[in-house]
């Protein structure tokens, strides 16, 4: 039985680290809590149907005689939840530690200190690890996962290598987005450096950010621009692009990037801007083709509730099921949670790619 702990790369001498606060982490990449960005919707656990219901068209008109106008019918629509349950397990066995490392060799006797090791040092890592694995890759697979997945060496935009299954459990927001607002339609706007053939063909010019910005505004409907809800999700590649046009012209005070308490706060003609880091660095690590990027420049203009995330309980995505297996002499820990990702109305959206 094996370690999570990996020390292959450790150089084991006489002398090395023997207190956890001396063990420097990876930082951890701070996407923000999905209900940030999205409604989260509970106890979705099976198939479940989500209705529309049409606006009525005005029928009203002038009364003549005993009997009244008569009114239009309400049509009705659908989609479905259709949430997949994600798993994993983590298995840490002391005795695959070598006794030199002795950052977490402190046990006063054998058994049953040397393997249980609740409570301890080491297993807080564990957990502090597997809560940050899932903090950073639920965002992911939220966006995109594809249930139709294939990489660059099939007919599919992921990397070469990738590990498909970890992205085609179900149609993630991306997914549906490319299918309901496609190229031309009306609340699409083009970005045309995409189409570069190469990285260097990609990269934005000076205000590309701001013009697509503002003819996603343009191209919005209306209740989706009165919902106080609204705001831009947009890379970082447009958001620094952006950044530029900001601080070399000179636009009106909706048009600003604020600072406080030493966080960022972008604004388009009064519309908060959301700076999706989580696209860039999953679009730079999983969909190259080592020529260019699979889309690497998006905005999306929507509110919260029209991309809901679903599940059986939110509380699921931070708890962790941790206890000792005496048989195996191991400390377990699990991960389980449902998850699905809905992109609800095409007019509540404008789509920029």
């Amino acid at each position: 039985m094996a370690s999570n702990i990996n020390i292959s790369a450790l150089t084991l001498a006489a002398e090395e680290a023997t207190e956890v606060s001396q063990l420097i982490l990876e930082r951890e990449f701070v996407n923000g809590a999905l209900s940030q960005n999205h409604d989260i919707h509970t106890g979705i656990l099976y198939k479940t149907q989500i209705p529309f219901a049409g606006k009525l068209s005005d029928a009203v008109k002038k009364s003549t005689g005993c009997t009244p106008n008569a009114g239009g019918a309400v049509a009705l629509s659908q989609k479905y939840w259709d949430p997949e349950i994600f798993d994993v397990r983590f298995t840490h066995c002391a005795a695959d530690l070598s006794k030199l490392f002795k950052l977490f060799q402190k046990e006063s006797r054998i058994n049953p200190d040397y393997f249980n090791k609740d409570g301890s040092q080491e297993m807080a890592m564990i957990y502090s690890l597997v809560a940050q694995m899932l903090r950073e890759t639920l965002p992911v697979k939220v966006w995109f996962s594809d249930t139709a997945a294939d990489d660059v060496d099939g007919s599919g935009v992921f990397t070469s290598g990738t590990d498909l299954d970890l992205y085609n459990v179900f149609d993630g927001l991306f997914k549906q987005l490319f299918a309901s607002i496609t190229d031309g339609s009306t609340y699409h706007v083009d970005i045309a450096k995409n189409a570069g053939a190469n990285y260097a063909a990609q990269a934005l010019a000076a205000d590309d950010a701001y013009n697509t910005l503002l003819a996603m505004r343009n191209k919005a409907d209306e209740r989706l621009l009165e919902d106080p809800a609204a705001k831009f999700y947009i890379t970082r590649s447009l958001a620094d692009n952006y950044r530029d046009t900001l601080r070399t012209k000179t636009l009106t005070a909706g048009f600003i990037e604020i600072t406080e308490n030493g966080k960022s706060q972008l604004m388009f003609d009064g519309i908060p801007v959301e700076v999706m880091y989580v696209w860039d660095r999953t679009i730079k690590a999983l969909q190259d083709n080592e020529t260019k990027w699979n889309i690497p420049h998006r905005a999306l203009l929507t509110t919260p509730d029209n991309i809901p995330v679903g599940t059986v309980a939110e509380s699921d995505f931070e708890t962790l099921d941790s206890f000792y297996d005496k048989t195996l002499k191991s400390n377990i820990t699990d991960v389980a949670f449902s998850l699905d990702a809905k992109f609800l109305e095409t007019y509540m959206a404008v789509f920029a790619y």
